[in-house]
């Protein structure tokens, strides 16, 4: 009797802990969605903006979008480092200029200066050198379609629906984009990849009523496979989009 009496405590025990492991990391997963938006840290920000500037104005390894970009999102959440944006820039005294002149309450990221030595291309253009400015898309891809209308949401919602319905199904892509600047920002694009077509989904512009069937469409269809990278984080961003 006794014997029996330390093994059930001993289950009970075991199940206690586990019990209590999995409440805890229930409470732990709650706490950190709840946790403030986070900021970069400065001193991180500043070793960034050293090593970064030094790629694009010495190495010439970094295109001045991608600098723009970094010197943007970390001048939106640090005002106080516009002096080491600047002082990174010495050696084009034009760019830095902009960012002794630029306002993050009244500009936008859009709002890049002209005349700056911008590289242009088209992504598709496969002849384009392998670690060039631009990713480079594979030989089968052949159409990139940016929708922002219910008659190309019905269309390419029909399109990946006739796919899917081959007796091998269909394999896509999926990523999400958001906003740097925001706290606790909704996913504002949606990406969708085939190995011959790409799509860029306006989750800002389109209304519920024309996104939302394509969305229930695109993740219930039981033979189209879904591929992404932490692909978790996206669709929480997408929740939170008010069209979804």
């Amino acid at each position: 009797m006794r014997q029996v009496f330390l093994w059930s405590s001993r289950i009970f025990s075991s199940r206690l802990r586990t019990f209590s492991t999995t409440t805890r990391h229930l409470v732990e997963s709650k706490n950190e969605d709840s946790k403030p938006y986070q900021l970069i840290d400065p001193r991180f920000a500043r070793r960034f903006i050293e090593k970064e500037s030094k790629k694009t104005f010495q190495d010439k390894k970094m295109a001045y979008e991608n600098l723009h970009e970094i010197f943007w999102t970390i001048l939106y959440q640090h005002l106080n480092m516009r002096e080491e944006i600047i002082a990174a820039c010495k050696e084009d005294k034009q760019y830095a200029s902009y960012w002794e002149n630029i306002s993050t309450s009244d500009r936008t990221y859009s709002d890049v200066p002209r005349d700056i030595p911008l590289v242009t291309g088209d992504p598709l253009d496969t002849s384009m050198v392998s670690g060039g400015p631009f990713l480079t898309f594979s030989k089968e891809m052949r159409e990139l379609i940016f929708i922002d209308n219910a008659n190309l949401m019905s269309e390419i919602s029909s399109e990946i629906e006739r796919r899917a319905d081959r007796s091998d199904g269909l394999r896509l892509a999926l990523d999400a984009e958001w906003s740097a600047y925001e706290t606790k920002p909704p996913a504002s694009i949606l990406q969708i990849s085939l190995n011959d077509m790409a799509f860029v989904l306006d989750v800002d512009h389109l209304p519920g009523d024309v996104i939302n069937p394509f969305v229930d469409m695109l993740f219930g269809h039981p033979k189209i496979l879904k591929l992404g990278f932490q692909f978790n984080m996206d669709l929480k961003k997408l929740r939170m989009a008010k069209s979804l």
